[in-house]
């Protein structure tokens, strides 16, 4: 019945686990920087806007600091996984992307146990995380790796993986 009210599965919702294809990063880089840029713009004119009603002059100085790069974030964010992500949920299927590594040997991190970087990916959602110790031993940068799950060509959930021998 919950399929009914609520036709996304949990583990679909929030954008854990999600890896936009670097081909839509890539085809999209232009839109996202300028939605960033836009919204960093507008959230700091309104910070600056209601300074007044901002009580404290460290409080002041952290809200002028922090609402460029919030802003960035909530603008540049949805352009990068909005799409990929409503198209995996209404139209999603297996689906295998190719992707280069960046680094495969750093530590875990909170929330990304056994985590592999990608290159060419922004910052936010640039790890795979799970991948195996014994297929993270033999990936090396630039190496190319083949991550599988529930996706479209934009973007998926990677749930498998295996490097490409070269």
């Amino acid at each position: 019945m919950d399929f009914i009210f609520n036709p996304i599965p949990p583990r679909y919702r929030v954008g854990y686990g999600f890896v936009p294809s670097a081909d839509w990063v890539s085809a999209t880089s232009s839109f996202r920087i300028s939605a960033g840029l836009a919204s960093a713009v507008l959230l700091l004119w309104s910070v600056l806007r209601g300074l007044d009603n901002i009580q404290g002059e460290l409080k002041k100085i952290g809200a002028v600091l922090i609402s460029p790069f919030m802003g960035y974030f909530v603008g540049s964010t949805p352009v990068v996984i909005g799409v990929p992500m409503i198209v995996t949920a209404f139209a999603g299927h297996h689906v295998e992307l190719t992707y280069h590594i960046e680094q495969a040997d750093g530590g875990s991190r909170r929330g990304c146990s056994s985590p592999v970087d990608l290159q060419g990916l922004p910052f936010m959602f640039k790890s795979l995380c799970g991948v195996s110790n014994d297929l993270r031993k033999a990936l090396k940068p630039g190496m190319k790796i083949i991550a599988e799950g529930r996706g479209s060509g934009l973007g998926l959930y990677a749930s498998n993986f295996h490097r490409i021998d070269q």
